[in-house]
């Protein structure tokens, strides 16, 4: 897990870029970690959260914001995936979830999942129930928010939007092709699906 232990000291490095990443996420030494009973669990998960340090409500800022579920938000970040409420009834296991996917990201109700089943924990994203691959591995995916949330502000200094609001198409190339550089092309445009609609 060499790679993923790399690609955790890159995100840890890439964040809390001022006034745009928000809350505490750090590096530390490696310490025992208890997931909840419910929680689907790998060892690429369990390395990620036993080598971050998760405080303050994390959120990545910029164009790729989302926040990091804590650890001891994981159970309640599955209430509305795997556990629905059908009208007033109380809430009921979706049987159409993978008890293996694990919710670690929220970007406005949308998820991101580990997948925690299968080897090197693939990433997926789930836009209102639509769930699609955005990268094989848990390294690759937070190799590939490094190098994004780098370029944004090295490269572009946060200036990403036109005067109507969207996003420069140069960003979108620039994220594209870094994200190109890490992700077979089906998860590429899981990537920028998720992050850009």
């Amino acid at each position: 897990m060499a790679d993923l232990t790399a690609a955790i000291e890159r995100i840890c490095a890439a964040f809390g870029r001022d006034d745009v990443d928000f809350g505490t996420l750090q590096c530390r030494e490696p310490v025992p970690i208890d997931f909840p009973e419910e929680i689907g669990v790998s060892p690429e998960l369990q390395l990620f959260y036993s080598r971050i340090d998760l405080n303050d409500n994390p959120m990545v800022g910029g164009e790729l914001y989302f926040g990091v579920i804590t650890l001891d938000k994981l159970k309640q970040a599955l209430y509305g995936w795997r556990w629905i409420r059908k009208g007033s009834s109380a809430f009921e296991e979706d049987p159409n979830w993978n008890k293996a996917w694990t919710v670690f990201g929220d970007r406005n109700g949308d998820a991101l999942i580990a997948h925690t089943g299968l080897p090197s924990t693939p990433i997926l994203g789930s836009i209102q129930g639509r769930s699609f691959g955005i990268a094989d591995t848990l390294a690759d995916f937070l190799d590939v928010l490094s190098d994004c949330m780098i370029c944004e502000e090295a490269d572009f200094g946060f200036d990403t939007k036109l005067d109507d609001m969207s996003v420069k198409p140069e960003f979108l190339d620039a994220v594209r092709a870094r994200a190109s550089a890490r992700l077979s092309p089906d998860c590429v445009d899981g990537f920028m699906h998720f992050f850009f609609g």
